[in-house]
């Protein structure tokens, strides 16, 4: 079994490394762990390869296109306008130059600022939107939100796939260090895949095909991981303790409901392996018994 080592050129790696990326199951890469990991351990810490602030790059295109592509950025001295470009590019390509196309160049041109080997790195990763261009693509498959609407493009964080039942937390990012980082929600053995939720808090107590239908639509794939593979009599038990934390949720107040209702939400996220968010409801139980007490 071929073993990859994780890319050093922006992670933070403990020494020796907590994980390595290898075949799963599924035939497809995926982060492991390669000794045990306590809970609460920081698995991964990541400086982005770039950020892409998509909705900007969108004005600059509609702006550019405006009175035959004359209010696009000032050509700097020996490079031709925006204009003269994209035309040359319809004359290549024998289609439009279309917004999309914007923002692959505008993808390719961060990634002409970058090492060969972390081009060729991101090159590598999954694509599930074959309908867009291939560094579009990729980035859409694969970047991770930082703040607001700018999108972040990880390399080694790519790697950790998805599970609806994670061992790892929802990517954090940290603003001030401009790093995103991921921790173990709870003691993971040697050789586990190591695994956090795509999906937002929304769908966390949501039904095996209402999360697979939102995987389809958001990630263009289904997912596979075991809390969606369940069957027969598993299966059952997995769906009455979401489909009893959903009506907590909806109808007795969930997360700001009567402590008892909690403490029930707490009890049912445990048992389905919802690790993140019974520790953030019984913190918040934790939080609010402390200032009585006070």
């Amino acid at each position: 079994m071929a073993h990859a080592v994780p890319s050093t050129s922006a992670a933070l790696l403990a020494s020796p490394p907590l994980f390595d990326i290898r075949p799963t199951p599924h035939s497809y890469l995926g982060a492991h762990s390669l000794s045990f990991i306590p809970a609460g351990t920081l698995v991964l810490s990541e400086t982005p390869l770039f950020v892409l602030d998509a909705p900007f790059q969108i004005w600059m295109y509609q702006r550019s296109m405006q009175s035959g592509g004359g209010q696009g950025p000032t050509p700097v001295d020996g490079e031709e306008d925006e204009e003269v470009q994209r035309e040359r590019w319809e004359k290549e390509n024998g289609r439009k130059f279309t917004e999309n196309d914007w923002l692959e160049k505008a993808i390719l041109a961060l990634l002409g600022m970058r090492e060969k080997e972390q081009v060729e790195e991101f090159r590598k990763l999954a694509n599930t939107r074959d309908e867009l261009p291939p560094a579009l693509g990729i980035f859409t498959t694969n970047a991770v939100a930082t703040k607001a609407d700018l999108g972040g493009m990880f390399l080694n964080l790519s790697r950790f796939n998805s599970s609806c039942r994670p061992n790892l937390s929802r990517p954090i990012w940290d603003p001030t260090t401009r790093r995103i980082n991921t921790y173990a929600l709870h003691d993971i053995e040697p050789s586990t895949e190591l695994v956090w939720p795509y999906l937002s808090r929304d769908y966390e107590f949501d039904s095996i095909a209402q999360r697979r239908e939102q995987f389809n639509n958001v990630f263009g794939f289904t997912c596979c991981c075991k809390g969606c593979l369940l069957e027969g009599e598993e299966k059952k038990e997995s769906e009455r303790r979401t489909r009893e934390l959903r009506y907590l949720k909806e109808a007795r107040g969930g997360e700001k409901g009567d402590p008892k209702v909690r403490r029930r939400m707490v009890e049912l996220a445990l048992e389905e392996g919802l690790w993140e968010a019974a520790t953030r409801i019984r913190e918040s139980l934790e939080a609010e018994e402390e200032v009585d007490e006070s």
